[in-house]
């Protein structure tokens, strides 16, 4: 009777799945271009190969994988810097962390053109024997930077640990949301939650091996790119993002004090903050919130007594008018020298730094960095 039983449930599952399956051939359709709509096909777009699933993370860099001119990464999953080629860091006296996005990675610029590379050849001919590693991730939010950060240095002993936000990361920490206040807690939300997990991991598979299914197809699609489930809001304040900020920096600074370094906090250059107007509502509206944001994020790090540096303050200053008038650019909106403006509206997110602007922020930081790792 009992196998009877089962039989029953097994065939009610099957002929749920088909009267499911026809139903969403009839409505839906199964005319779906998967070289149109995934995205990530292998050969027409890098995050097919430069990327893994990763159970803490959502994702992460492939350690050694090399893609065109852009995409290529060292044995340790950072980002390929062509003067560590032969050597390594215990080779150096000091070594810098550098965490954050894609503006940090250098999207749109060659190896020797990021601005953590830049930094490093700085301060070597600064007289400071110095190793660093380029932990920007694309995409990343600060969720996702501070688990990255806490794995890293279980690994290493870091001088110093940079910390770059840029006003986009609240976004993303919301779409890629890995902790939760509850009370008076931050939870941790297991990344497996998160929708771009689950599309890769379990329905890409599955389509794979059921290639005619609409059903999985359609839920592949309609699930949002990322959304943690339990976790994710459909709008985030930036008085809700406080609590979570503070606990990261509080959390990331004892711990870099545990292994003898530093941490400080550096806001990168923003198109919002540089004059690039689109004259629009939702434009003014953006550049509105990003300075409140920027103005808070100052204000909540230097309560917690940490260092933190605004590179669009700093960059206005450090630059001369004369290199301005030379690219054909106003002391009023200078974002045409720093950013490429190019890429607006690009999938990644704002405007990314050029090779102008990430020259000019590894100047204006050098001297500062300089000083701390002097004083170590």
């Amino acid at each position: 009777m009992k196998v009877y039983r089962f039989l029953f449930i097994i065939l009610g599952l099957l002929l749920a799945i088909f009267f499911i399956e026809v139903g969403m051939r009839i409505f839906i359709g199964s005319d779906m271009d998967e070289s149109e709509r995934w995205g990530w096909v292998k050969g027409q777009n890098p995050n097919y190969d430069y990327y893994e699933l990763d159970k803490d993370l959502i994702y992460r860099i492939k350690p050694n994988v090399t893609l065109g001119t852009e995409y290529w990464s060292d044995e340790y999953g950072f980002r390929y810097n062509p003067s560590h080629v032969g050597g390594s860091q215990e080779q150096h006296n000091k070594q810098i962390i550098i965490l954050g996005d894609s503006f940090v990675y250098g999207h749109g610029t060659k190896h020797n053109e990021t601005y953590p590379y830049l930094l490093e050849e700085n301060l070597r001919r600064n007289g400071v024997d110095v190793w660093v590693d380029n932990a920007g991730v694309p995409g990343y939010g600060s969720d996702q930077q501070y688990v990255y950060a806490k794995k890293l240095l279980n690994k290493y002993s870091p001088n110093l640990l940079i910390w770059n936000f840029n006003v986009n990361d609240v976004g993303d920490s919301n779409e890629a949301c890995l902790f939760k206040e509850i009370g008076n807690r931050m939870i941790k939300i297991s990344a497996q939650a998160n929708t771009l997990y689950i599309r890769k991991k379990y329905i890409r598979p599955a389509i794979s091996v059921f290639p005619f299914s609409t059903t999985l197809k359609y839920l592949y699609y309609s699930l949002p790119e990322r959304y943690t489930l339990f976790c994710s809001k459909p709008k985030i304040l930036i008085e809700q993002y406080e609590n979570k900020y503070k606990f990261f920096l509080k959390d990331l600074n004892k711990e870099v004090k545990n292994v003898g370094g530093r941490l400080v906090v550096v806001l990168l250059i923003n198109e919002y903050h540089f004059g690039l107007d689109a004259g629009n509502r939702e434009w003014k509206y953006a550049v509105k919130y990003y300075e409140e944001m920027r103005l808070a994020i100052k204000d909540w790090t230097r309560e917690l007594e940490i260092g933190v540096y605004d590179l669009n303050d700093l960059l206005l200053v450090n630059i001369s008018s004369d290199s301005a008038k030379i690219l054909g650019v106003d002391d009023s909106g200078k974002s045409a020298l720093f950013l490429d403006e190019i890429d607006r509206g690009f999938s990644m997110g704002s405007s990314h730094p050029n090779i102008i602007g990430n020259e000019n922020s590894a100047i204006v930081l050098t001297d500062i960095i300089k000083d701390f790792l002097v004083d170590q």
